[in-house]
């Protein structure tokens, strides 16, 4: 199962988290790791965006989540409703 998971995580973040790495915009939004708070908001801001294309990417791509994967994560609904 590990191989599946980490064919369709290459196959769905790997564009993303290259982008990521290329561009080399700060996202720190620890106020205590900022060495200026003014740029807290912008950091939030690239952050949020990262967030997106993120999300993007495996909204994209949902329709290669391996079916292994799909049956070994399955929860019943009767379990869902006892959370």
């Amino acid at each position: 199962m590990k191989l599946v998971a980490s064919e369709y995580l290459k196959c769905t973040l790997n564009e993303f988290i290259k982008a990521v790495l290329e561009r080399n915009i700060d996202c720190e939004v620890d106020p205590t790791k900022l060495s200026n708070q003014s740029n807290l908001e912008k950091n939030r801001l690239n952050l949020m965006a990262f967030v997106r294309m993120a999300w993007a990417s495996i909204q994209d791509k949902a329709h290669l989540f391996p079916e292994e994967l799909r049956k070994s994560w399955n929860i019943p609904l009767d379990k869902q409703l006892d959370l």
